[in-house]
C-alpha cells in the first residue's frame, strides 16, 4: 500500500509541475489533433514529425513560445504467472523535448528516462535509470535528403515507441547476438535489432513525394555502432547503463518503403560479418480498423537461422474526444527460439486529451511457460 501511495503521489506531482506537453503548448492543439489515441499518432501527427515539428503552414514566428519539456510517467502492476513474481513498480519517468533549432533547417528530440526499472523473474527490480531513449539531430538537406545523428531506432517505416500496447512486437524486439566478450554490459550492446536504440548515422531519400511529408516512397541507411548514451543515476546504472562507445560498426541498415496516409509497404535488411536479417512489412488502415503483418528470417554464427511472424489487428473508434478507447490483439512466434506462439490482447482507454492526458494500458500475454500480466497507468504533461 504504502508504494502505491508513493507512486500516486509521484504521478500528481507531475501533474503539478508541467501541466501540458510541450507540441501541444507550442501548437495550441488538443492531444487528439495529431493522435488517434495517445500515444498512437494520426496522419497529422506524422506530418507534424516529418515536417521537424511544424504544422503544416507554420512558421518558427506562429510558435508559441513554451518550456521546452514534457513528462510521461508510468505506473505499472505486473503479474509473471510462470515464476510466481507480481509487484508494483514505476517502469519509467522520461522527459522529453523536441523541436525546431532557430531558424536553421535542424530539428532535435531528446527522452532521457530518469527512472527505468524492471521486474526480474527473482521480483527483485533492475535499475537502468539515466539512460537516453532518444537523444538525436535531424539535418533537412533539402525536400528530399535528410541527415541524422545521435542515439535511435534504426526502423522508421512503424514508430513501435507510440504503440497502444504495453510491449513490442518480438518482430522487431528480438535481438541478434553479437560479437562474445567478457564484458556482459559490451556484448549486450553489441546485439542488434531493429528497434534497438544505438547510437548511429542515418541518411533518408524522398523518391517519390506523397501528399504530406509523411507520405511517398523511402529509402534510408542507417550505421549503428555498439554504445549506449546516458548519464547514470544511481550505483546500479552505472553498471547497467553506463555510458560505452565503440568506434567500429555493428552492420549496415536498409529500408525501404512506400506509405500513403497511414498504410504502408516495404521492408529492411541488415547485414554484419556473420549475421544478417530481412524483414518484410506491411500496414494497413481502413477508418477505425489498423492491421500491421510482418515476417522475417534471421541468422547468426551463435545460433540458429530463425523465421520470426507477427499479425497484429486494433480498433480504435473515435466516438468522443475527450475519451479515446481502443482494443486489439497481437499474434507472434519466432521459430528456433523455445517459445510456442504468442497470443497478446490488449486495451487502451485515455483522457481527457486536452493539453494533458492519463491513459490506462491492460495487456495480457498467453504463452506456453511465459504468461504475463500488465496494467500500465501512464500521465503525460
Amino acid at each position: 500500500m504504502k508504494k502505491l501511495i508513493w507512486i500516486t503521489g509521484i504521478l500528481c506531482l507531475t501533474h503539478l509541475a508541467y501541466a501540458t506537453p510541450q507540441f501541444a503548448r507550442q501548437t495550441g492543439n488538443n492531444c487528439i489533433t495529431c493522435h488517434v489515441s495517445v500515444p498512437k499518432l494520426n496522419l497529422t501527427g506524422e506530418n507534424f514529425r516529418a515536417l521537424g515539428y511544424m504544422m503544416l503552414g507554420e512558421n518558427d514566428k506562429g510558435t508559441k513560445k513554451t518550456i521546452p519539456l514534457a513528462i510521461w510517467t508510468t505506473a505499472r502492476y505486473e503479474d509473471q504467472k510462470e515464476n510466481n513474481v507480481d509487484d508494483i513498480f514505476l517502469p519509467k519517468v522520461e522527459v522529453i523535448s523536441g523541436g525546431r533549432i532557430g531558424d536553421m533547417p535542424l530539428s532535435y528530440f531528446v527522452e532521457s528516462r530518469l527512472v527505468s526499472e524492471g521486474l526480474n523473474s527473482d521480483g527483485s527490480h533492475k535499475s537502468r535509470s539515466g539512460r537516453f531513449e532518444d537523444a538525436f539531430v535531424q539535418w533537412e538537406i533539402d525536400n528530399q535528403w535528410s541527415l541524422k545523428m545521435g542515439q535511435f531506432r534504426a526502423l522508421n517505416q512503424t514508430d513501435v515507441s507510440l504503440r497502444l500496447s504495453p510491449s513490442e512486437p518480438t518482430l522487431f524486439k528480438n535481438s541478434l547476438p553479437g560479437d562474445t566478450t567478457s564484458d556482459s554490459r559490451k556484448q549486450g550492446l553489441r546485439s542488434f535489432s531493429p528497434t534497438g536504440r544505438s547510437p548511429s548515422i542515418a541518411v533518408q531519400y524522398q523518391a517519390i513525394k506523397g501528399e504530406t511529408a509523411s507520405e511517398g516512397l523511402f529509402h534510408g541507411l542507417t550505421l549503428p555502432f555498439p554504445g549506449e548514451f546516458s548519464i547514470p543515476l544511481n550505483s546500479e546504472a552505472e553498471d547497467t547503463a553506463s555510458f560505452e562507445l565503440e568506434g567500429r560498426l555493428k552492420g549496415v541498415f536498409w529500408e525501404t518503403y512506400y506509405k500513403k496516409g497511414m498504410s504502408s509497404i516495404g521492408g529492411h535488411i541488415f547485414v554484419d560479418d556473420d549475421r544478417w536479417l530481412a524483414t518484410g512489412l506491411g500496414t494497413y488502415n481502413m477508418g477505425d480498423w489498423y492491421t500491421t503483418a510482418g515476417v522475417g528470417v534471421d541468422d547468426a554464427n551463435s545460433q540458429k537461422s530463425r523465421m520470426r511472424y507477427s499479425l497484429e489487428v486494433e480498433y480504435v473508434p473515435q466516438w468522443w474526444e475527450k475519451v479515446r478507447p481502443g482494443v486489439g490483439v497481437r499474434a507472434e512466434k519466432i521459430t528456433n527460439s523455445g517459445n510456442e506462439a504468442a497470443y497478446i490482447p490488449y486495451f487502451i482507454i485515455g483522457g481527457p486529451n486536452l493539453k494533458h492526458t492519463f491513459f490506462m494500458q491492460v495487456q495480457y500475454r498467453a504463452q506456453e511457460n511465459n504468461d504475463l500480466f500488465i496494467i500500465d497507468f501512464s500521465s503525460v504533461f
